[in-house]
């Protein structure tokens, strides 16, 4: 894999990653403050939400998504950081 390649790759790593982050913070803010979530089409989000499938083992999947972006981001951003930190 080129540099190139390899910058891309983790650029957008990065980015898919605070996507997801960002929403599953807004659907963590929305459900705390229950408030309809935004969905397109006249979709029903709010029913997808609060189903009984909204939770694994008890944890709300949105609070688990901001754990699993969040280690995403993370991992990338110290695994291009330390190198660097390292060479200086």
């Amino acid at each position: 894999m080129s540099i190139l390649e390899q910058i891309f790759f983790y650029f957008f790593l990065i980015v898919f990653g605070l996507a997801g982050l960002i929403l599953s913070i807004y659907i963590t803010i929305k459900k705390s403050r229950q408030q309809p979530l935004v969905c397109p089409m006249n979709g029903e989000c709010d029913v997808v939400t609060s189903s009984r499938f909204s939770k694994f083992f008890g944890i709300r999947v949105e609070k688990i998504g901001i754990g699993y972006y969040a280690a995403i981001v993370l991992i990338y951003v110290l695994h291009n950081l330390i190198p660097w930190l390292l060479s200086t």
